[in-house]
């Protein structure tokens, strides 16, 4: 089992509670980047999360090794109220809604 969380500087850990042990840390620690969302990348699957950040960035990765896949910008006075995000015939497909 493994826990994935994101705080307030942006910064996302992966925990093995089991070994009370952080496995890996994702994305750029700084005041003011905090997480939105963060959630599976795909709800079929645990191999990839996205993370919404207060800055604008959209980031991809992948929670078994730390890596950034991808990233996508939003306007950054525009808040993110949601995410989706699936795979489709080898595409990936983002939606935020927003204000």
């Amino acid at each position: 089992m493994r826990i994935i969380s994101g705080g307030d500087t942006g910064l996302i850990k992966v925990i093995d509670p089991q070994k009370q042990k952080v496995l890996f840390q994702m994305g750029e620690q700084s005041n003011g980047r905090g997480v939105e969302f963060l959630k599976w990348a795909d709800k079929s699957q645990e191999s990839e999360i996205v993370a919404s950040y207060k800055t604008g960035e959209v980031e991809f990765y992948f929670p078994g090794t730390g890596q950034r896949r991808f990233a996508l910008l939003r306007p950054q006075n525009v808040a993110t109220q949601g995410l989706f995000s699936e795979n489709r015939d080898n595409n990936r497909y983002v939606q935020l809604d927003t204000d």
